[in-house]
């Protein structure tokens, strides 16, 4: 969209400086519409450059990306062997798309050229509100019809800004509507739900100010309703105490869609890049259940760890450092990676086999009481909703015989059913994976978590395991965590998790015992997400420098029609470092109504999905984005600047 409206914003002004040259045609026999195909052309002639220097540029960022991928961000996909891939039919399709959206905007931007006519043309006027006005002019022939078609013009301005008013309106009861819907959503649907509800606030806000714009632009005899304050503000103003920022803003009135067009390109980039910043996501208790250490084995356990006995048998005079300590043992099946670091589609999953007594640990959890709890317990994005049952984790306990009419209880990481698995119906749907040639096994999802350390893995009950895998004793899966209630870790206190993984690792050895920290390992898994979203805001940095650019361009276009009015207040007294000043002001005004527009839109648009889900968004990064993009607006209005101080603007006095 950013490129749209600069595609749209660039041609306008080609055609701008040529408006004499398309006078002269009209006026030696040329009809408009001829004149408008000898543009199309010539802009069909350069968008076909453009689209293949597109081709070129896609290419390279494609490359970057996937270099990144392999280097800076290689914990997103863990493989360093990506490599860039295109097809013919691709890389058609995309040069095709992009030239034809070309040619639509400038088609779309052309149109004002079939509206005038050739005096207004070699006058040097633009836009067909000019011909229009001028037209009206001679067919009346008098000051009655003169005057009649400059009330028609004001009520029709009227009429416009009325529609904007409704249409902002209805925009922004759309926002709260799927705001509201967010609010009573979860997982995707909620994040959805802000995001879209931001969006339609952003247009609604786009509307409000082009209506603003309007108005000022219409003055007091067409404004259809003025407060105290517009009247304050134009006595002001007559009394001569205008300042030059005050000038500036008013600037931005004289071309409303301009304008507006020019905030819109740089607010919904900003909106992008901050909004995409809220979901970047960090480890939580939540994420790891409270357990701090995950240990596996490379051979089964058959000491019950948990047991203060048979772990000072095990540990020796070490065993003392977990005193205090809650120890979870599972059963274990080794399997294939199903967490979105594997790029490829797991057939085998690893199964772990959950004891019954682990809902225990966080049981008033996620009963959603208020009582204080052992452990914080995992975040579930959905379950399976009966009568009695309590929660997933008692769930696991049904037994099942794994048929396709008696399917296995599982609990699932969403993000490893939707995108490892491909299981999209989430709760309720039935799987089934061969773990014995032949002979497929069916689980029924009845739990999904959200965004937690147990990714790639089906947790099934410890009675469905044994008999599922009987051939499997032991346990090779054990979570390390401390109570959270008042009465727990007399003796351990003091004792740090480093120490403790050190025993585990050296005491445990002799069967192959590595352990890690939950937090290190969540944080790993969200890489993934992470590194995706580090990917969009790239893009939408970009569409922000494109949305500068086409300010800087804006501006230059704004300096170019107003290059008689330059000079009268070149001729009044304004010096050439004032206008260039004036300039720069307008350029600042525009710059930081859509930044800032931007910016607040998606502030309100996260806030909420935020503190619902206790996630603490960066907020230097994206700041830094957006003022760094600032700066570079700001060093593009330089071009306007440019133009204003190398323009003889006394010779544009000159009658022509």
């Amino acid at each position: 969209m950013a490129a749209v409206m600069l595609i749209a914003m660039l041609f306008r002004l080609g055609l701008i400086e040529r408006v004499r040259q398309f006078g002269t045609l009209m006026a030696v026999g040329w009809t408009p519409r001829r004149v408008a195909s000898l543009v199309f052309l010539e802009g069909i002639v350069v968008a076909a450059f453009g689209v293949v220097l597109g081709a070129a540029g896609g290419f390279g960022y494609a490359s970057a990306v996937l270099w990144a991928l392999r280097t800076w961000w290689v914990g997103a996909v863990t493989v360093p062997f990506l490599e860039f891939h295109w097809t013919v039919a691709s890389l058609l399709g995309g040069v095709i798309a992009g030239w034809l959206v070309a040619l639509v905007t400038i088609g779309v931007t052309i149109r004002s050229l079939l509206r005038a006519d050739a005096q207004t043309l070699l006058s040097g006027r633009e836009g067909a509100s000019a011909g229009t006005v001028s037209r009206g002019k001679d067919q009346g022939g008098n000051r009655e019809d003169a005057h009649r078609g400059r009330e028609r013009g004001r009520r029709v301005a009227r009429g416009g800004v009325r529609w904007l008013d409704v249409a902002a309106g209805s925009v922004l009861v759309a926002a709260l509507s799927v705001a509201a819907f967010g609010a009573t959503a979860s997982g995707q649907e909620a994040a959805a739900g802000f995001v879209g509800g931001g969006m339609l606030l952003l247009i609604a806000a786009m509307l409000q100010i082009h209506r603003r714009l309007s108005r000022r632009r219409q003055g007091p005899e067409t404004s259809a309703a003025r407060t105290e304050g517009d009247r304050g503000r134009e006595e002001s103003d007559a009394a001569g105490r205008i300042s030059m920022t005050g000038l500036a803003a008013r600037s931005a009135t004289r071309q409303p869609i301009r304008s507006t067009l020019s905030i819109g390109l740089m607010a919904a980039a900003a909106f992008l890049i901050v909004a995409m910043s809220a979901f970047r996501l960090q480890p939580s208790d939540r994420g790891t259940g409270g357990f701090e250490l995950l240990g596996r084995t490379s051979q089964p356990l058959f000491g019950d760890l948990g047991d203060p006995q048979e772990r000072a048998d095990l540990l020796g005079s070490d065993a003392e450092v977990f005193d205090g300590v809650t120890v979870a043992a599972w059963r274990l099946r080794p399997g294939q990676d199903a967490s979105c670091n594997n790029l490829y589609q797991a057939s085998q999953p690893t199964v772990l086999g959950v004891p019954g007594d682990f809902a225990g640990l966080f049981q008033a959890a996620d009963s959603g009481s208020d009582e204080r709890t052992t452990f914080p317990g995992f975040e579930w994005a959905a379950s399976e909703q009966s009568d009695g049952d309590g929660s997933p984790w008692e769930r696991l306990a049904t037994a099942a015989s794994g048929t396709e009419e008696d399917p296995i209880p599982v609990v699932l990481d969403q993000n490893t059913a939707m995108w490892s698995l491909q299981l999209r119906e989430g709760v309720g749907e039935v799987a089934s994976f061969e773990y014995e040639v032949g002979e497929p096994t069916y689980f029924r999802v009845v739990g999904l978590l959200s965004n937690s350390m147990l990714q790639g893995q089906l947790l099934i009950g410890e009675e469905n395991f044994e008999g599922m895998f009987p051939s499997i004793s032991g346990y090779r899966f054990f979570l390390f965590g401390e109570p959270r209630s008042g009465d727990a870790s007399a003796g351990g206190a003091g004792a740090d998790w480093g120490t403790r993984r050190a025993v585990l690792e050296d005491r445990l050895s002799d069967v192959g015992m590595d352990v890690r920290e939950t937090r290190d390992i969540l944080a790993s898994l969200l890489a993934v997400q992470n590194t995706y979203l580090r990917t969009f805001q790239t893009l939408g940095g970009l569409g922000l420098l494109l949305g500068t650019v086409g300010l800087a361009v804006a501006q230059v276009r704004s300096v170019l029609e107003r290059r008689r009015e330059l000079a009268v207040m070149r001729a009044i007294g304004f010096t050439r470092g004032r206008l260039a000043g004036l300039v720069m002001g307008e350029t600042a005004v525009l710059l930081i109504a859509g930044i800032g527009c931007g910016v607040c839109c998606a502030v309100l648009a996260v806030m909420p999905y935020a503190i619902a889900n206790s996630i603490r968004p960066p907020i230097v990064e994206p700041l830094a984005v957006v003022a760094g993009v600032t700066l570079f607006g700001m060093l593009a209005g330089l071009l306007a600047v440019r133009r204003v101080l190398r323009m003889p603007l006394l010779s544009s006095l000159r009658a022509e």
